[in-house]
């Protein structure tokens, strides 16, 4: 059973998201090639990628859910583009994050279990 008064704060949850939208070296490369070329359809990102085209545009799903990129039609054709504005604020959520591990670390308390014998989850059953 979980314990309801135990959740993850908004960093945490904010954060894991969106590193799982980083967590795909594909994802990082079409990131990448955004990042130089703008307005950029499938094909032509399949093109200077060594993906197929159909694996682009899963990835780029994945991607614009989770608001890294942006689309708009082009005519019968889907151009991409970075979304600058949300790229900025993932590198403020993660600077935020290295920020708070820091200011723990500074502050670190020893772990101890209050009753080793009960609560050790490493105990031998």
């Amino acid at each position: 059973m979980m314990d309801d008064s135990k959740s993850y704060n908004t960093i945490s949850l904010d954060l894991a998201s969106l590193l799982n939208a980083f967590g795909h070296p594909a994802r990082l490369q079409i990131l990448m090639h955004l990042a130089k070329y703008k307005d950029c359809n499938p094909g032509s990102i399949a093109e200077n990628l060594p993906l197929a085209k159909s694996t682009i545009s899963e990835h780029l799903r994945k991607l614009k859910q989770a608001g890294l990129i942006i689309c708009s039609p082009s005519g019968a054709c889907l151009q991409y583009q970075l979304n600058d504005a949300f790229l900025a604020t993932v590198k403020t959520k993660v600077f935020d994050f290295f920020k708070t591990i820091e200011n723990e670390e500074s502050e670190q308390i020893s772990c101890t279990w209050q009753d080793k014998a009960k609560n050790c989850p490493f105990k031998n059953k």
